[in-house]
Formats: structure tokens, sequence, C-alpha cells
């Protein structure tokens, strides 16, 4: 992909599938971040 050598149909595949994992790891953060919590 990174030549330019995919076909369009591929190169929008891997597109989707970028977009498909940076929601995941959105996703992943806002559930298992854990947060701090200071007691005063």
């Amino acid at each position: 992909m990174e030549a330019g050598g995919g076909d369009v149909a591929a190169e929008a595949m891997f597109a989707e599938l970028g977009l498909a994992v940076h929601q995941f790891n959105l996703l992943a953060h806002e559930k298992f971040y854990t947060k701090v919590v200071t007691v005063n």
C-alpha cells in the first residue's frame, strides 16, 4: 500500500480498516482507562 501498488478497492478497504482500528482504540481507552482519583 505504501508504494501505491494496490488497486482502488484494496486501498478503500485498507482505509476502512484503519478507521475501524482507530474507533476500537478510542472505545477501549474509554472503557478500560483507569482514572486516578484523589481523596482530599
